[in-house]
């Protein structure tokens, strides 16, 4: 509802069944591309055979104009692994979104 720089969160999935790096997500702005960007770095611990969902921030923010914008997300053709994302999460503060 108001300008301002915000602060990108992203909920993925992460597993040790695919390589760190490979789940790569592009997110643009309004067709002005924001960066690309790798999974949660969350440990996963190795007998762990379901993986895990954590948040993390995606670069260093991101400045938008009061009004409507349209987020695209789309992963990197980098493996035929899906990443999958769960929400996102957009703030001008610094908090670490909640895990619900």
């Amino acid at each position: 509802t108001k300008d301002g720089k915000y602060n990108v969160w992203v909920r993925d999935y992460v597993d040790n069944f695919q390589p760190r790096g490979v789940r790569r997500i592009v997110i643009s702005f309004d067709g002005k591309s924001y960066g690309t960007f790798g999974e949660t770095s969350v440990s996963v611990p190795a007998n762990n055979k379901i993986g895990v969902v954590a948040w993390h921030k995606v670069g260093d923010g991101v400045s938008l104009k009061s009004g409507s914008h349209t987020m695209k997300v789309m992963k990197e053709a980098t493996t035929s692994g899906a990443a999958i994302l769960d929400s996102f999460y957009l703030t001008t503060g610094n908090e670490t979104p909640s895990e619900k």
